[in-house]
C-alpha cells in the first residue's frame, strides 16, 4: 500500500483479489522501499516507481501464485442507506 494511503488501511478490512473476498490480516509498522526485487510486472500492475516507500499488508486466505491487482474496501454502503437517507 502507497504511504499516501496507509492511514486509510486496517486490519479487518475487506480485500478483493478477482472474485475473491479476503481481510487484511496483517500492516507493516514500517515501510519498505521499491526497489530491482520488484517484478517489473509488479510496478506496472501496481502502479509503482522505484525508489517509492510502499506499506506490506497481509491478507488472510490463500490465492493463486502470481501478481494480483487486489482493492482494499475502505468504504462500504449498504443498498438501505441510500432509502433511509
Amino acid at each position: 500500500v502507497k504511504e499516501s494511503d496507509i492511514a486509510s488501511v486496517e486490519p479487518g478490512m475487506v480485500v478483493r483479489i478477482g472474485d475473491e473476498e479476503y481481510t487484511v490480516s496483517e500492516i507493516a509498522s514500517e515501510p519498505i522501499v521499491v526497489d530491482d526485487a520488484f517484478a517489473d510486472y509488479a510496478l506496472h500492475v501496481g502502479e509503482l516507481v522505484k525508489g517509492e516507500w510502499v506499506y506490506p499488508v497481509k491478507v488472510s486466505g490463500e490465492s493463486s501464485e502470481g501478481v494480483h491487482n487486489a482493492e482494499i474496501v475502505i468504504e462500504s454502503v449498504s443498498p438501505i442507506s441510500f432509502i433511509m437517507n
